[in-house]
């Protein structure tokens, strides 16, 4: 067995150096314990096998001096040409080679703890090794250890799909370096090997030798100039018991990580995991252990914490999927975006004082932990992707469970560290998906809101009640919504008065304005002839209705030839009392959404 460290090196054309690895995770404003409590419990959950519970276990361990030097010599670490000779992550750790490990202990500030990260219950590393074929980079084995923001669209995967989370388990590591040891089933494709072994680091980009290198290395067993395999079956188990892994059964499926010189604190870990996983543990489906040095820490409790228990109950009535609006509960569905279902939200009432003070929730942590009078946005994964603020009212929390059938979506509008739906993060393409991204906060917000007029008092049931004559006028007259208000006048100076009729026509969630604007020449010019530019606009308002989040597409006919026109704008001839008729249609759009119909006109 010729194990050593293969390094990765930058051809002439260049190539990724460290912080295109490392960066893509900075700014989430998640602590580090948070960032891998989310990570790592996703790669674990992406991998499930079917009809198994996830299982996941994390194991700090404080180390000696004796077993750190044993680590180094396995892992070859002091070799004259391994990542302590290389790299100046490893050599800062410590103070030069012969110190290196002794440093660990003796340097203030310096980590001497290892951190395990396991799961059981998944697929575990298998396919093949190399990605020499476009097919080869779907595997499990090379989207974790090898391929940075390799896209995961995979069935399997309701995650992530940048490929850039992983590099969390580099980050949480003092030294950049993590082991992966890992039981999977054997295939042709894995060459029937059904356990795998392999170091990776990920240092900083450096010269040696007369060449530079990219910062990504690997000890394994070097195969040719550009290609290191990991060691495989009983030299894996070998390995991994010498190193300290709880040594795997080739039934017991799954992946064993080692973390160098982990300074993370496991209690944080367990406050990441209950903040953001809840959903899928009080759902049965995810089991978290923690062990710090031997003993057992108390596990994730969502169902215990004081802050989380309005989350669960509102979770779970989304859950039920029964609509209720009273001052108990509001729970609603969605209407269909564009045939697709979007999801249920649920929002009730929340008592301030099962909440930490106000001084003990200092800004930094907003994005870390649930707050009064915020949803948690959960999509399939069931893990709260992020806690979304609300506007100030009477109390409340909920959350809001999207559809399996806009999972895709959601998936693509979160950013690389899956905090956010952003839609204009530049992956989504259709103006109907950007826009349903876009709209997720009015629909959020309009739920909260029917629940806020009941804890006000403003709601009255009554038969002829004004909640009921309310809606019943909203129904026949939705000016904002179907966007049949008046167009505002022309200006003063204007030559010309502008009129317009228009309707909205609603259907499967979706809405589309139709309506004929006529422009007529003021009394004063009907003698005068002019040229006159009429533009059609059907603007999608902001949730303060006062700003245009985008204008909608508009087809203008003539109403003579039924004929479209590939413009909004047209020019018309005025005065001796002509007028101009346009009949238009808008694209479809979201039936939740504000609309206005614009008619402007510019004379020559």
């Amino acid at each position: 067995m010729n194990l050593g460290w293969h390094f990765e090196k930058i051809g002439e054309m260049g190539g990724a150096h460290d912080g295109a690895f490392r960066n893509p995770l900075a700014g989430s404003g998640l602590l580090r314990e948070h960032k891998l409590a989310r990570e790592a419990i996703q790669n674990s959950v992406d991998a499930r096998r079917p009809n198994e519970i996830v299982r996941v276990r994390f194991g700090l361990e404080t180390l000696g001096a004796d077993r750190l030097r044993k680590i180094g010599e396995d892992l070859q670490l002091l070799d004259p040409s391994g990542p302590v000779e290389r790299s100046w992550d490893v050599v800062d750790f410590g103070v030069n080679q012969a110190d290196f490990f002794d440093a660990q202990i003796d340097s203030e500030g310096k980590s001497n703890s290892i951190l395990f990260v396991e799961d059981y219950g998944t697929h575990g590393l298998g396919g093949p090794c190399t990605a020499t074929r476009t097919s080869e980079m779907d595997s499990r084995y090379y989207r974790l250890i090898l391929g940075f923001g390799v896209s995961d669209e995979s069935e399997e995967s309701r995650g992530g799909s940048f490929g850039f989370g992983k590099s969390v388990y580099w980050q949480s590591s003092e030294v950049n370096t993590v082991v992966f040891y890992s039981v999977f089933t054997p295939n042709e494709e894995s060459e029937f090997a059904h356990a795998r072994l392999i170091v990776s680091g990920l240092y900083s980009s450096h010269d040696y030798g007369g060449a530079t290198y990219t910062g990504r290395a690997w000890l394994g067993v070097p195969q040719s100039p550009t290609y290191c395999g990991p060691l495989v079956d009983q030299a894996a188990h070998e390995m991994a018991e010498r190193l300290g892994f709880e040594k795997r059964s080739r039934d017991e499926l799954g992946t064993s990580m080692m973390i160098l010189g982990c300074d993370l604190d496991i209690r944080k870990i367990r406050d990441g995991v209950q903040n953001h996983w809840w959903p899928r543990m009080v759902d049965g489906d995810l089991d978290v252990e923690l062990v710090d040095n031997g003993a057992p820490v108390s596990p994730p409790s969502p169902r215990k914490i004081k802050a989380l228990a309005p989350y669960i109950q509102a979770y779970e009535k989304a859950q039920e999927r029964i609509e209720l609006n009273d001052e108990s509960c509001t729970v609603t569905e969605f209407r269909r975006s564009h045939g697709r279902k979007v999801g249920w939200c649920a929002i009730i009432p929340a008592d301030r004082d099962e909440f930490p003070p106000e001084e003990d929730r200092p800004h930094s942590l907003k994005p870390m932990y649930p707050d009064i009078n915020e949803v948690a946005l959960i999509r399939s994964p069931r893990m709260v992707v992020a806690y979304h603020e609300l506007r100030s009212g009477p109390d409340v929390v909920g959350a809001y469970v999207a559809d399996d059938e806009i999972d895709p979506i959601l998936k693509l509008a979160e950013p690389p560290d899956h905090t956010r739906w952003a839609e204009d993060g530049g992956r989504l393409v259709t103006r109907e998906d950007k826009t349903l991204v876009r709209g997720m906060d009015n629909r959020i917000n309009r739920v909260v809101e029917e629940l806020r007029k009941h804890l006000r008092g403003e709601v009255n049931e009554e038969p002829g009640s004004p909640r009921q004559l309310e809606q019943l006028m909203g129904k026949l007259f939705g000016a904002r919504r179907g966007g049949d208000e008046p167009p505002p006048p022309p200006p003063l100076d204007s030559k010309v008065t502008i009129s317009t009729e228009t309707q909205v026509e609603n259907g499967e969630g979706l809405a589309r304005i139709r309506g004929r604007a006529v422009v007529k020449s003021k009394e004063a010019f009907e003698h005068t002839e002019f040229d006159c530019k009429v533009t059609i606009r059907v603007e999608v308002l902001g949730q303060d209705t006062r700003t245009v989040d985008e204008a909608l597409g508009v087809r203008v006919y003539d109403p003579n030839s039924g004929l479209a026109s590939g413009s909004p704008d047209q020019w018309v001839r005025m005065g001796h009392g002509r007028e101009a008729a346009f009949e238009f249609e808008s694209d479809q759009y979201d039936d939740y959404l504000l609309c206005q119909v614009v008619v402007d006109t510019e004379e020559g």
